[in-house]
């Protein structure tokens, strides 16, 4: 039985498909990503999976319950103990302390907390010493892991974590890195992570990438953020991508062009040393035209 399953789901905003026939199956306590380029979809299924956004047509079923056909009412009932949702941002009550914001979603469902599982969450994310502590006080890395230990709390079936390193520094990207997969380990929860860093998702068991709404690839990592970065160019080649290929052709050009000059050049170059440019005159918005219809028969954009 999956843990997750997505059939053909759809959802537009302002006419514009952000999910078109996307599908996605996660087996139960398996750790797995999403990959894709900005505005691909991939905050916009994890919102679906949870309740929080209605699809346009399609069905998501979380431990076998369909969520796409729950009210708004029976959506937050479910979530609160067969989902866990890191928010990119934390989303933690700054004025509270550790331990209450890790026990939040219990107060919220009324259940009593299981003093054996909080004390191995707070160690696993290695916040023994500071559960007294307000959040105000705690660096970026510290709130994450917080936020990653209040959705794990409840024991959920599914844990969707949007973004979870998209605002910390290397060091604490590693450190929630390795949290990920120690918690993914024991086998008690399936963790869907949506992520544009390609050591993140080389964490997971396999990676799914999408692109224009849907899902064109799965690779299974092994570790390798080589692997996961290679395939990423190759299945979600996007407009940004030859954008920044047009850029780096025109500063080329600007550099080989034998009759541009400096621009921080205060003198003018004596006439004897100008030389005529053999190429035509062309519009800038010729050139560009130009140069956008070769990089996109070359990468096929």
């Amino acid at each position: 039985m999956n843990a997750i399953e997505a059939t053909d789901v759809r959802r537009s905003f302002g006419g514009r498909k952000v999910l078109d026939g996307f599908s996605l199956a996660l087996p139960e306590g398996s750790f797995e990503a999403l990959m894709g380029p900005s505005g691909g979809g991939k905050t916009t299924f994890l919102q679906i999976a949870a309740g929080l956004l209605k699809a346009d047509s399609g069905s998501v079923s979380v431990g076998g319950r369909l969520v796409t056909s729950m009210n708004d009412r029976a959506a937050a009932l479910f979530r609160r103990s067969h989902i866990g949702f890191v928010f990119q941002d934390c989303n933690l009550f700054e004025s509270l302390s550790v331990r209450d914001n890790i026990l939040y979603p219990l107060k919220l469902a009324r259940m009593r907390p299981d003093p054996t599982r909080f004390d191995n969450l707070v160690a696993a994310i290695g916040m023994t010493g500071s559960i007294h502590e307000k959040c105000f006080v705690l660096s970026g890395g510290e709130k994450q892991r917080v936020a990653i230990a209040r959705a794990l709390i409840a024991g959920p079936e599914v844990v969707l974590a949007d973004e979870p390193t998209g605002n910390l520094d290397t060091a604490s990207t590693a450190s929630v890195c390795e949290l990920l997969k120690s918690l993914s380990a024991s086998g008690k929860s399936a963790i869907l992570v949506a992520t544009h860093d390609p050591s993140v998702a080389a964490c997971a068991g396999r990676v799914h990438f999408l692109r224009d709404g849907s899902v064109t690839a799965v690779c299974e990592p092994g570790g390798d953020a080589s692997l996961v970065s290679r395939h990423y160019l190759e299945n979600c080649k996007c407009r940004c991508a030859a954008l920044a290929r047009y850029s780096a052709w025109r500063l080329r050009r600007r550099r080989s062009c034998s009759c541009n000059r400096s621009s921080n050049r205060t003198t003018p170059r004596p006439d004897s040393s100008r030389k005529e440019c053999s190429r035509p005159f062309r519009s800038r918005q010729v050139r560009r035209a130009c140069a956008w219809r070769s990089i996109g028969a070359r990468e096929g954009v």
